[in-house]
């Protein structure tokens, strides 16, 4: 429900389960952090 809560408001969802490796986590939260930021440049 969230999920699509956050599709229709164009808003990330960083989903933490069980299954969650915090290493690679991390690193995704960086990732799109630099991706959002070179993209919305103006």
């Amino acid at each position: 429900m969230l999920d699509m809560f956050a599709g229709m408001t164009g808003i990330e969802l960083a989903l933490i389960d069980a299954d969650t490796a915090v290493r690679s986590f991390v690193a995704d939260l960086r990732l799109n952090d630099l991706y959002y930021s070179l993209a919305h440049r103006r």
